[in-house]
């Protein structure tokens, strides 16, 4: 269940219980608890590095392929054990969220690519 519909669940639960603490209202809670959980467990597993592209002006734009291919090939390269090769932004941020080990050993272009589609 998602976070609205879990949100709109425990406020439907708890208009029919007047308040009261009923069996229907603890099952909303904890339906929305763990929607929220889920929420926040997906924001925590976006790489460091995205997270910077997305907010950031300088490294690009994750709608810019050039962005995007700049920012795989720094991940490939780290986990192929290579010395950085690029100074550009993206490929940097790549290149550390790998070394971090955010992207596992076996992460293909296409992998990285289609994380990053808009």
């Amino acid at each position: 269940m998602n976070l609205d519909a879990a949100s709109a669940a425990w406020l439907e639960a708890y208009m029919a219980s007047g308040g009261e603490h009923t069996p229907e209202l603890l099952a909303a809670r904890e339906a929305l608890d763990a929607a929220r959980d889920a929420v926040a467990d997906a924001m925590r597993a976006i790489p460091y590095g995205v997270k910077n592209l997305e907010a950031s002006d300088v490294a690009g734009d994750l709608d810019d392929v050039d962005t995007r291919e700049a920012y795989a090939e720094g991940v490939l390269d780290a986990l192929n054990g290579e010395e950085p090769c690029a100074d550009d932004d993206a490929y940097v941020l790549g290149y550390g969220d790998a070394e971090r080990g955010e992207w596992p050993q076996g992460t293909t272009r296409a992998d990285v690519l289609a994380y990053l589609e808009p």
